[in-house]
């Protein structure tokens, strides 16, 4: 099977860089591209088609959750999953109501988002099937 192809979208390059560097290490993903904002992000989906938008929730021109809204508006097969400081539960809620894919926090990033992706990764060869 081809590598899933991801899109990472985050204010911050520092973390942006760490972050592909780290899915690097994951087999089966592809970083397609990297960006700053969700505007940014929407413009590249229906050109990359990434299967997964790795996103965060604070951003500035486009937030996470309104870029999330409509990018499930118009690409609904897109898996989107938030990477973020946001423990909240009302983060977690908007994510929910948004259908959002999952849900990750940057402090236990490193492990929970393999199982997050590995999850993703079958249920997108499942429904390929």
């Amino acid at each position: 099977m081809r590598s899933l192809k991801i899109l990472i979208a985050d204010d911050y390059e520092p973390f942006r860089i760490e972050l592909a560097e780290f899915l690097k290490s994951q087999e089966g993903f592809e970083v397609s591209a990297q960006v700053r904002d969700g505007l940014e992000a929407i413009a590249l989906i229906p050109v990359l088609r990434p299967d997964i938008v790795l996103m965060d929730i604070g951003m500035p021109r486009l937030n996470g959750i309104e870029a999330a809204r409509k990018i499930k508006e118009e690409f609904p097969h897109t898996k989107i999953v938030f990477v973020t400081v946001h423990e909240d539960v009302t983060y977690k809620a908007m994510a929910e109501m948004l259908h959002v894919d999952s849900y990750v926090c940057k402090s236990s990033l490193k492990q929970d988002l393999p199982k997050v992706l590995s999850e993703i990764k079958a249920g997108l060869l499942t429904n390929a099937d």
